[in-house]
C-alpha cells in the first residue's frame, strides 16, 4: 500500500478522525505518516511508527510499518498483542 491508502484506511477506521487523543483531518494523518516515515530506519523501531487510534471499543496503539516502498498498519487484536508492542517500542527507546 501506499502512505495515502495506508492513512485513508486508518482514517476511516479511527472515531471521528482520532489519533493521539487529536481529531486529525485525513490530510493532517497523511502528513504526519509521511513526516514520520521519510526516514523511517532511525525510528526508536527502525522502519515503524507508533501511533494511538481511537476505535468503538477503546482507544488502541498501532503501528505503521515501511516494507521498501509498500506500507502497511498493524492494530493488535488482543490487549496482549498492544503489551507486547509498548513493551517492545519501551525497549528500543530505552536503548537509544
Amino acid at each position: 500500500m501506499t502512505l495515502h491508502d495506508v492513512s485513508s484506511q486508518l482514517h476511516e477506521l479511527s472515531l471521528d478522525g482520532f489519533f493521539n487523543h487529536e481529531r486529525f483531518t485525513k490530510k493532517r494523518l497523511h502528513d504526519t505518516l509521511t513526516a514520520h516515515m521519510r526516514e523511517a530506519q532511525f525510528n526508536a523501531i527502525p522502519n515503524t511508527f507508533v501511533m494511538e487510534i481511537a476505535l468503538p471499543d477503546g482507544w488502541w496503539f498501532f503501528t505503521v510499518n515501511k516494507y521498501g516502498a509498500e506500507y502497511d498498519y498493524w492494530i493488535p487484536d488482543t490487549r496482549e498483542q498492544e503489551k507486547a508492542l509498548l513493551d517492545r517500542f519501551e525497549a528500543a527507546i530505552s536503548a537509544k
